[in-house]
């Protein structure tokens, strides 16, 4: 099943990347505590770097 996501930031919460991808913020918070989701601490919050999974993501597919 292939999914189009437009996102137009370049960092994004863990909860709105959940509700972005279709699973479970719990989900979210293990791949980022295992190092699955490339993520950016700023003061308190934890944010998915989606630029950079994106651009990961491209890679990944033109291999």
């Amino acid at each position: 099943m292939s999914k189009n996501v437009t996102i137009e930031v370049p960092e994004m919460s863990l909860d709105k990347y959940a509700e972005q991808v279709g699973v479970s913020k719990r989900t979210v918070d293990g791949w980022a505590e295992r190092g699955y989701l490339p993520t950016v601490k700023i003061g308190k919050r934890r944010l998915v770097n989606v630029a950079l999974r994106t651009s990961e993501c491209l890679e990944q597919e033109s291999k």
